[in-house]
């Protein structure tokens, strides 16, 4: 589920170079086994963005393969600065063990689910996503002497626009799936920007944005960040430090 999830992405697969589609959704965790206290993060880009502000007036859960539901309370609703905005659910209650369970809110149609369905590249089989519940109450914990340092600075041009990320590399990892709140802060106006990220691979941060979405973007300048890993529970370690690093000209970058 880690991916955002294009309704229209076969609309444009033969193009996916030069255009952006309208929306598409991320289900969260990417582990489709989950524990029976687990945290849910959804994200919705650019059109379905609205669904996602539209989960401030509607009830939210999880429905069984059994047709039992467990209402998911709303903790918060963080827009991001680049057409990409999420939305963090946690279970009122534990879930059952050994059960599947998948994502549904109030007054969701058919047309809605299919938004949310997600496209298997090898079988072409498109399915609903799903997690399944072990007997355990809590995932693993996080190391807490994992390391994250500041790499580098990278942007690259594509057909319709750009990417730009400071990236991250993170050392002592041992869980499957780490989530990390992010705090990006612009040294000249103090301005802090707070998203929730779970990267690609395990050993990389990405932060910023790509061509067409994401939760941070830049101005030439000095910036801050600050990470607080955490698992899928939401059981967090120690914040890190304050990590300084510079951008990129945004006049001559592509020069």
């Amino acid at each position: 589920m880690k991916k955002i999830i294009l309704c229209v992405s076969l609309l444009f697969a033969n193009n996916l170079y030069a255009k952006c589609a309208i929306k598409g959704f991320s289900l969260y965790p990417e582990n489709p086994q989950i524990s029976l206290n687990s945290l849910f993060i959804v994200e919705g880009y650019r059109d379905s963005q609205k669904t996602i502000e539209s989960f401030k007036h509607k009830k939210v859960f999880l429905k069984s393969a059994k047709g039992q539901k467990v209402e998911l309370k709303l903790l918060k609703i963080l827009r991001g600065q680049v057409e990409q905005t999420q939305a963090i659910f946690k279970p009122v209650k534990p879930l059952s063990a050994n059960s599947t369970y998948y994502f549904d809110y109030e007054g969701m149609t058919k047309e809605d689910k299919k938004e949310f369905s997600k496209y298997n590249s090898r079988t072409g089989e498109i399915f609903q996503p799903y997690w399944k519940t072990s007997n355990k109450k809590f995932n693993k914990k996080i190391n807490s002497n994992l390391k994250i340092t500041f790499d580098k600075f990278a942007v690259a041009e594509y057909g319709c626009g750009h990417g730009e990320h400071a990236l991250f590399k993170v050392k002592n990892f041992d869980n499957d799936e780490i989530w990390y709140k992010v705090e990006l802060k612009n040294s000249k106006s103090n301005k802090v920007q707070t998203n929730y990220l779970i990267p690609y691979t395990q050993d990389m941060i990405r932060v910023g944005h790509g061509m067409c979405s994401g939760y941070f973007e830049f101005t030439q300048g000095k910036y801050m960040v600050r990470f607080t890993p955490m698992n899928a529970d939401g059981k967090k370690i120690k914040s890190t430090k304050w990590i300084k690093f510079n951008t990129v000209d945004t006049i001559n970058r592509f020069r």
